[in-house]
């Protein structure tokens, strides 16, 4: 991986808005041709997608892609922790 660290990556997986909360502050988030209102919207909605296109865009590896869209993917489809009313 050429710009995108490690760190990144990792909390990226766990914590995807406050990781890319993080890396705007401190100017960290990779160069890519999303614009602002998508990075916005994307950060809210589907923040591990946003975080694979970064990937992607500076030529990453296939396996942090594909990590980052299953985990979406199971978070969108209840993978999480779900409370139950009774």
């Amino acid at each position: 991986m050429n710009e995108i660290p490690l760190w990144f990556l990792i909390l990226g997986l766990l914590f995807p808005r406050l990781t890319l909360l993080f890396s705007w502050f401190c100017g960290n988030i990779p160069i890519n041709d999303i614009p602002l209102w998508g990075d916005i919207l994307m950060s809210i909605f589907i923040p591990r997608v946003l975080i694979a296109l970064y990937i992607h865009g500076v030529g990453g590896s296939k396996m942090w892609i594909a990590l980052f869209v299953i985990f979406e993917i199971l978070e969108k489809l209840g993978g999480g922790t779900t409370t139950r009313s009774k």
